[in-house]
């Protein structure tokens, strides 16, 4: 079933996925710890979850029964990890053993715009065969 601007079962896996994001930031000791020590480990775990977050928000608009212009299918699902990502940098501020980083912000935006890039090239393809 879709309602209006949104198909509500990647509603419901992004709301979860936020929760999952956010129990973690707010964990001063999450499972799996010992994964961080590795270079860059943080990072890629920050860009992968945030490249989630931006598919399942990207694909509960674009199988919405309402038809959104190709800019808004683009940059509403960046914009929103996005604004999440700072939302969650600024409360890991207020949790022991947590701070905020700009380079967790920069994954997070890469892992995002990643996504819609290939939503982008995914696009071009199917235009480029259809000339």
């Amino acid at each position: 079933m879709r309602i209006g601007r949104f198909e509500p079962r990647y509603g419901c896996a992004a709301l979860i996925w936020c929760a999952i994001i956010l129990w973690a930031s707010t964990t001063p000791d999450p499972p799996g710890k010992p994964l961080f020590d590795l270079p860059m480990a943080d990072k890629a775990v920050h860009f992968c979850g945030y490249a989630l977050l931006c598919w399942l928000v990207a694909m509960g608009m674009r199988r919405a029964q309402r038809s959104y212009r190709t800019a808004t299918l683009m940059v509403v699902p960046v914009v929103f990890a996005i604004l999440y990502g700072i939302l969650n940098e600024i409360i890991q501020t207020f949790v022991a053993a947590r701070s905020y980083e700009i380079g967790d912000m920069v994954a997070n935006t890469l892992g995002a715009v990643s996504v819609q890039a290939g939503f982008a090239y995914a696009r071009f393809r199917k235009r480029a065969r259809n000339v």
